[in-house]
């Protein structure tokens, strides 16, 4: 589900690190996933922000977070310890299941967005943030959940293109190895 921009910049960088000797496989698509993922994170980072902020001092100071974040926040309201719990063998489930799915692999390509962003004037309103934000972080929220460690490197485009990312991931931890994958592509990109 990408912009054409995005899909025709995207396909370009796939065939230009193709065309230098990088081996691509695709992947079972984890859209069936996704539903999960989009619960699970928007549940549980709030949660966790909750958690350690702390219910009074989260109150008390509302007013001074982004109007997105106090809406995030306000998802996970009432999330009680034994549903924390619960979310967190989800997250681990799928983490387990992450892992597999890049054993053997340097690492997953994928856009960083599936959307370049929109212009300031489009967004009027905090719903429309909202929305946005949850569609700007769509891929990059299943690397995160997934514990995969990431970069973006941004593609070339044309003048008065707004920027378009590559998103690298590599498995949990392998942040050295991502740093080289993402160096030499770079060089090629």
């Amino acid at each position: 589900d990408l912009t054409p921009a995005v899909a025709v910049h995207y396909d370009q960088a796939l065939s230009l690190l193709s065309h230098a000797g990088v081996d691509l496989v695709e992947l079972p698509s984890w859209r069936d996933e996704a539903p999960v993922i989009d619960a699970l994170f928007s549940r549980l980072v709030a949660g966790e922000l909750r958690k350690s902020l702390g219910e009074a001092r989260l109150t008390d100071g509302m007013d001074l977070l982004d109007p997105v974040v106090q809406r995030r926040v306000e998802g996970a309201q009432g999330l009680d310890s034994a549903s924390m719990l619960r979310l967190e063998k989800e997250l681990e489930r799928l983490r387990m299941k992450a892992a597999a799915r890049i054993r053997g692999l340097d690492g997953i390509l994928s856009p960083t967005s599936s959307m370049q962003s929109p212009p300031l004037s489009e967004i009027q309103d905090t719903d429309t943030a909202v929305r946005y934000v949850a569609e700007a972080l769509r891929l990059s929220r299943v690397t995160n959940v997934q514990d995969y460690c990431a970069v973006t490197l941004p593609l070339p485009c044309e003048a008065g293109v707004l920027p378009i990312g590559l998103q690298i991931a590599a498995g949990a931890d392998q942040y050295s190895r991502l740093l080289a994958i993402a160096r030499a592509a770079e060089k090629v990109l």
